[in-house]
C-alpha cells in the first residue's frame, strides 16, 4: 500500500514540474512567438520563382484518416512546369 501512494505521490510530482517548465517557458518568450507565427504563416503558402505564374487545382489526396481535398500550388512560364506545394488541406469527402 505505501508503494503505491509513494509511487503516485512521485508521479505527480514528475507531472507538475514538466508542466511548470513548460508554461514558465511559454511566458518568457511571448514576444519572440509572435515573430515565428508570422514568418510561419508567411511561409505556409508556397510561392513561383520570377517568371513564373501560379495557379491552384484542388487534388483529391489521401490524409487525415481517409481522403481528403489539398489545394496544390503548380507553378509555369509557358514551357515549364512544377508543383510548387501544399496551399491549404480540408479532410473529408472530395469533390
Amino acid at each position: 500500500m505505501r508503494v503505491k501512494i509513494l509511487g503516485g505521490l512521485l508521479a505527480m510530482g514528475l507531472l507538475s514540474v514538466g508542466c511548470g517548465g513548460v508554461v514558465a517557458d511559454m511566458n518568457a518568450g511571448a514576444e519572440a512567438r509572435g515573430t515565428e507565427l508570422t514568418s510561419q504563416e508567411q511561409g505556409l503558402a508556397p510561392s513561383c520563382a520570377p517568371g513564373y505564374t501560379a495557379y491552384d487545382i484542388w487534388d483529391c489526396e489521401r490524409m487525415c484518416t481517409g481522403y481528403g481535398n489539398a489545394l496544390n500550388r503548380y507553378c509555369y512560364n509557358g514551357t515549364d512546369e512544377y508543383f510548387a506545394g501544399n496551399v491549404r488541406k480540408v479532410c473529408g469527402a472530395c469533390y
